[in-house]
């Protein structure tokens, strides 16, 4: 399993196929601030809520809090509006 972790708080694990050497997106995670409008965008994206990280980041000069939202394939795939391939 390989997790790559971008600066913008958005979390991405992928298992590596070594038959076409490509990496395939298993789960998203997003680490969002609980007052922004960004939860709501990510429901309606088919993410789920997980729960709530304590003191997650340090900014300006206070620890704040992020809920944390996930979706796999199997989810996204489930959601998706367009014919599922097998």
């Amino acid at each position: 399993m390989l997790a790559v972790i971008p600066a913008s708080g958005v979390h991405e694990q992928a298992a590596w196929d070594s038959r076409t050497a490509i990496a395939t997106p298993h789960r998203l995670e997003a680490n969002v601030q609980p007052d922004s409008t960004s939860p709501l965008n990510l429901k309606r994206l088919g993410f789920q809520r997980e729960g709530c990280s304590t003191a997650f980041r340090f900014i300006n000069g206070e620890w704040s809090d992020r809920e944390r939202w996930a979706i796999t394939a199997e989810m996204a795939q489930a959601e998706a509006p367009w014919p599922k391939t097998s």
